[in-house]
């Protein structure tokens, strides 16, 4: 896989297979990432204890937020281990949190994000301008808060009047 330019393996076991992690980690020369499943610092500890990953990939969505994401990178980084950002399907407001946690850490590697040709039609007609994306890399939005401003009129457009629960 190496030769076709393949970059890692991701998530190729269950996640709860740590010892499948631990010895392909150990016979493959491809790095192994895993942990969009994971949501605690603990859990990565763990996976990074055992040597089952050689990226990690938290989803600050699943995983606490960017203060746990930030706790999450530094255990990577005691382990000598790069994170990657888990997004793939995340809105603009998801991809934003992701960048501003990216550049706090010292050991961040790669955000996964679909690029300019396949936007997420939901969640970036919710701002009022995209996330900047030149050249196969994503700025960190400046200002207030993470940096993105919504467009009242698209969120007007998208939301609900009330909820109806189902019986």
């Amino acid at each position: 896989m190496e030769r076709l330019g393949v970059g890692w393996l991701e998530d190729p076991l269950p996640p709860e297979d740590l010892g499948g992690y631990a010895a392909l980690c150990s016979a493959l020369d491809l790095p192994i990432a895993s942990g969009e499943t994971e949501c605690t610092r603990w859990q990565f500890h763990e996976k990074l204890r055992r040597r089952a990953a050689d990226v990690i990939l938290p989803d600050i969505c699943r995983a606490g937020g960017i203060s746990e994401g930030r706790k999450i990178a530094m255990v990577a980084d005691l382990f000598n281990v790069p994170w990657c950002a888990h997004v793939s399907m995340g809105s603009s407001i998801h991809v934003a949190a992701a960048l501003h946690l990216a550049a706090s850490t010292p050991n961040f590697l790669i955000c996964e994000y679909r690029g300019p040709e396949r936007p997420n039609p939901l969640g970036d007609a919710l701002l009022q301008a995209p996330i900047h994306y030149e050249a196969g890399q994503l700025q960190v939005p400046q200002g207030p808060g993470l940096g993105i401003e919504f467009d009242d009129d698209a969120l007007a457009a998208h939301s609900m009047d009330a909820y109806t629960p189902v019986n």
